[in-house]
């Protein structure tokens, strides 16, 4: 029961002082379940006035504040992130939050689409290409990619075109933005 009380506070704190959604245990909703049923079934053995009871009660009501304003923190995040046209790491996701995910880029994506009934030719070749163009928001360290090739390091305000895979992960982590590369009427980049 403190473990999990203990996963659920460090989880809070970690999901407000960082950008990137955090991992979850995969049984976290159900440990969490399982551990406010536990207190709830205590309480109902425990005298009405007693300082037991009350302790039990602040108890339950710490975790469901607890759980409830991570939940909010993480939504928050995931609207973010389908706003910007930033990728989130669906490992990191509660089952009902993946459901969530897919679900509303789904319908921005519809309404991307829907919106977009003047397309400008000129914009963005990298929509049917495996490579996307970022801008750094801050350092990040060298990497081997999954071609095997070395990049990096990059620093606070790089442009950088690169394969998407790669562009992805960065954009996840926070370190970077995607940029939209205008082009020229001749299809050549500027």
């Amino acid at each position: 029961m403190t473990y999990v009380v203990d996963i659920l506070i460090q989880s809070w704190r970690e999901e407000q002082s960082s950008r990137p959604l955090q991992a979850l245990p995969a049984t976290f909703t159900e440990s969490v379940k399982e551990l406010v049923a536990s207190l709830e079934q205590a309480l109902s053995t425990l005298a009405d006035g007693s300082l037991q009871a009350a302790v039990t009660r602040k108890e339950i009501e710490l975790v469901k504040y607890l759980w409830n304003d991570l939940l909010k923190i993480r939504k928050q995040k995931i609207d973010e992130a389908v706003a910007e046209g930033i990728p989130v790491k669906e490992e990191c996701l509660l089952a009902f939050e993946l459901e969530y995910n897919r679900s509303v880029r789904g319908v921005a994506y519809k309404y991307g689409a829907g919106k977009n009934i003047f397309p400008d030719p000129r914009m963005n070749r990298e929509l049917s290409s495996n490579y996307m163009t970022i801008r750094l928001v801050q350092d990040a360290g060298e990497f081997v990619g999954l071609d095997l090739r070395t990049y990096g390091p990059f620093k606070k305000e790089d442009v950088v075109y690169m394969p998407k895979e790669h562009a992805e992960i960065l954009i996840s982590d926070g370190k970077a933005r995607r940029v939209m590369v205008p082009v020229h009427a001749s299809g050549a980049s500027t």
